[in-house]
């Protein structure tokens, strides 16, 4: 990741960029898998030397703190930009780029000394979903039967799972979701979406059969369902188990590689 884009990721951390600029890195976001791995590292950093530094926040406290980064008042940074000054403004970027580069080199945490509730933390990426970027045009021939699917059920149970996977209300995301696949044939996104919002609420035995599902389903989102069941696993204190589905699972992107190494 380079310099400019690691500045772009905590200016979107923090809520100062912004609505185009919002648009824009969220597209880069859906695109590009390093790059959301790379945001999801630099959140869970700060999240972790919060932690750290403030000596038992609680894992709330730290979803709290991150969310209220991504919120902030558009007065208040106003505010803040107009009392920065030049030297702040080269210095300030240069500083977090120094910083985030030696936390790639050297994570500041041994995987041993966290607990399986911090672990998750650490590593639990949330999966970008958006279906309003989907075409809207049912009739393309180059949609599958699937797609074709989520078009027609949008403005319904769909469109109202998305609002409320984007904020982060999982409880309802997973009800809006169990009803929908009761008609309908979920594809392999609202398979994976489905799952994770079962692991958030604590449903771990529907979340595995799911992610289950998704394995075996030969899409390009097949490969992320083992990531998941070992974040299931952790979140259920099955550490030893997670090391065992992980040590089975071919090398696969940067958040599964970065999990690998802190569970081995």
């Amino acid at each position: 990741m380079n310099e400019d884009d690691l500045i772009l990721l905590e200016q979107y951390l923090r809520g100062e960029l912004p609505p185009a600029e919002v648009q824009k890195l969220e597209t880069r976001l859906n695109k590009e898998p390093d790059l959301q791995a790379d945001l999801t590292l630099l959140r869970k950093q700060n999240q972790y030397l919060a932690y750290r530094a403030g000596g038992g926040l609680s894992i709330e406290d730290l979803e709290t703190m991150a969310k209220d980064a991504r919120t902030d008042r558009p007065e208040e940074i106003k505010s803040r930009k107009a009392s920065s000054g030049r030297i702040l403004r080269i210095f300030i970027p240069a500083a977090v780029a120094a910083t985030f580069l030696l936390f790639m080199w050297w994570q500041p945490w041994d995987s041993a000394d966290l607990t399986p509730e911090e672990l998750y933390a650490v590593h639990m990426t949330q999966p970008v979903w958006d279906v309003t970027t989907r075409n809207s045009d049912s009739t393309d021939p180059e949609l599958t039967n699937s797609d074709k699917v989520v078009l027609s059920i949008r403005p319904n149970l769909l469109q109202q799972a998305a609002q409320a996977y984007e904020t982060e209300d999982y409880q309802t995301v997973a009800s809006l979701l169990e009803r929908y696949s009761q008609t309908d044939a979920p594809n392999s996104e609202v398979l994976l979406i489905y799952a994770v919002s079962l692991i958030e609420i604590g449903d771990f035995s529907t979340a595995m059969q799911s992610l289950e599902t998704l394995a075996e389903s030969g899409s390009l989102l097949a490969s992320e369902a083992p990531f998941y069941q070992c974040l299931a696993l952790i979140k259920q204190g099955k550490i030893e188990e997670a090391k065992t589905l992980i040590r089975q699972t071919p090398k696969g992107d940067t958040k599964l590689e970065r999990l690998r190494e802190d569970l081995n």
